[in-house]
């Protein structure tokens, strides 16, 4: 498969299962409070409008309760950069959802590729 259009879709969907199949148990042992795929946010408030105006949708957050941290995972095909803007409006997108008590916010774009 060397599109990379087909690739991001398949590889947002193994992380939404991947997500669905771990136990909410154990996510709360590592200290997660909310691990979500897709999460769709305008100004901090979730958002189920597919690509609404100033939305941003990130492939994967994740919230950890014992670290005070929120990190972002982007999954990057093709172009395998993630624009500084992009960056820092996720950021802040980020930290305006998150809950009170977090102090440490990354995004990291990951790059994926299918042999």
């Amino acid at each position: 498969m060397s599109d990379p259009a087909a690739i991001g879709v398949k590889a947002h969907r193994l992380a939404q299962a991947e997500i669905e199949r771990i136990s909410q148990i154990l996510l709360t042992e590592l200290g997660i409070e909310e691990l979500r795929p897709e999460l769709g946010l305008v100004m901090g408030r979730l958002t189920s409008q597919y690509r609404q105006k100033g939305s941003s949708f990130l492939d994967v957050y994740e919230a950890n309760k014992k670290e005070g941290s929120v990190c972002i995972y982007d999954f990057k095909t093709g172009r395998p950069t993630l624009r500084k803007e992009t960056r820092i409006r996720y950021l802040r997108e980020g930290a305006a959802y998150a809950a009170a008590g977090y102090t440490h916010f990354y995004v990291m774009p990951i790059s994926i590729s299918e042999p």
